[in-house]
């Protein structure tokens, strides 16, 4: 969204506090403030550990994690946000702490809106290898294969994780792939569950589901992301209808016919544990605690003078989605285009407590610019 940078105010880099080190007891891991995705998923695997991570390699972990993270393993292990332990915060008077419960609970879904997070301590888990692959469907197979994963999802074991998307291949060839991936080292189990998957959806082109290193999984997805111009829009659902469905397949027809535009759907399932019910999850300021799709509208081309086209597309498909009945008003912040949403509409209950612990821990305003800015309300 372009608020990495803003014109007079200072940016910090933290890219060179990139380290990842496991525990001895194999239980946490603290990860630098500037470390990606990539290099936990290296530096863990090397351990025969992981833990939640997005599938974008440069993308920061910090970041990812507290404002949410969905991504890898999110059924099984819960969302990044749900994982995190502890916090080393510089604060504004320069002092580096480690966050109390109270100041933990904003940062797990607010992030660096109280501080400046110069490293996390997450969860870790055992994991060696993973399954991961795909299954491709030809594109008029998106609505009967999304009926599917919402009828079974609590069928499913939580090691599967399950994540779908429209895009299309150089030639303006559109597809439609289920990404999976599955999280215990029973790998038997796991293609067993994944034959499963294939038995219930409708007829596929085919699959390349093989066992493989999560770090080589974000890299294959990364390599896949060209550079582009454009932005990205957001929409969550609790549940699908046919309205919903509907408007869904509209946009997915009407999509530009660029390698960059793709609308991907993140699915929490209901057995994750990050979808227990909010009065038990007082320890975060993360609001969306049930089984939910979160939905990415990626607008953006190649071709700058596109741009434009691709923009509207976006808006376009986010604001009918929104229309819809069964859309929440909680949106993903990391996703939100800034004014789309207020901060009130996307923490709920939360807020209240947001703007307590910011006029507390941020009392001069130190890190207003931060996402999300608290002090202007808005998104």
């Amino acid at each position: 969204m372009g608020r990495s940078i803003e014109q007079d105010a200072l940016t910090i880099d933290l890219r060179k506090l990139d380290s990842v080190r496991a525990a001895s007891d194999r239980q946490t891991a603290v990860i630098g403030g500037g470390a990606n995705n990539l290099q936990v998923a290296r530096v863990l695997e090397q351990e025969g550990l992981a833990t939640p991570l997005g599938l974008v390699a440069t993308v920061g972990f910090v970041g990812w994690a507290t404002l949410g993270g969905y991504g890898s393993f999110m059924n099984q292990w819960g969302l990044g946000v749900d994982n995190i332990v502890e916090a080393e915060v510089v604060t504004w008077e320069g002092k580096v702490i480690t966050a109390n419960e109270e100041l933990l609970a904003g940062i797990r879904g607010a992030g660096g809106a109280f501080g400046i997070i110069v490293s996390l301590t997450v969860k870790v888990y055992a994991l060696e290898k993973v399954l991961a692959g795909g299954i491709l469907f030809a594109p008029q197979q998106f609505k009967p294969f999304l009926r599917m994963l919402e009828s079974e999802a609590s069928s499913f074991p939580p090691a599967l994780q399950v994540g779908t998307a429209v895009f299309n291949f150089p030639g303006k060839v559109r597809v439609f792939r289920a990404e999976l991936l599955w999280s215990s080292p029973d790998l038997d189990a796991g293609y067993t569950a994944i034959q499963r998957l294939k038995s219930l959806s409708p007829p596929s082109i085919g699959d390349d589901v093989s066992e493989t290193a999560l770090s080589t999984l974000i890299e294959k997805i990364t390599a896949m992301i060209p550079p582009a111009y454009g932005g990205n829009e957001t929409v969550s659902f609790a549940t699908f209808d046919d309205e919903s469905l509907d408007v869904l397949d509209q946009y997915v027809t009407a999509m530009p016919n660029d390698p960059a535009t793709v609308i991907a759907l993140h699915h929490l399932s209901p057995v994750s544990p990050s979808a227990r019910p909010l009065q038990e999850s007082m320890g975060s300021s993360w609001p969306l605690r049930c089984g939910h799709t979160m939905i990415e509208i990626i607008g953006s081309v190649r071709d700058k003078t596109k741009q434009f086209e691709s923009r509207q597309w976006s808006v376009e498909c986010r604001d009918a989605l929104w229309r819809t009945t069964k859309s929440l008003e909680e949106t993903y912040i990391s996703m939100t285009y800034p004014g789309d949403r207020t901060l009130a509409q996307i923490y709920g209950s939360k807020w209240e407590n947001l703007k307590s612990l910011s006029a507390k821990y941020d009392p001069h305003g130190i890190f207003e610019l931060s996402v999300p800015r608290i002090r202007s309300g808005m998104a």
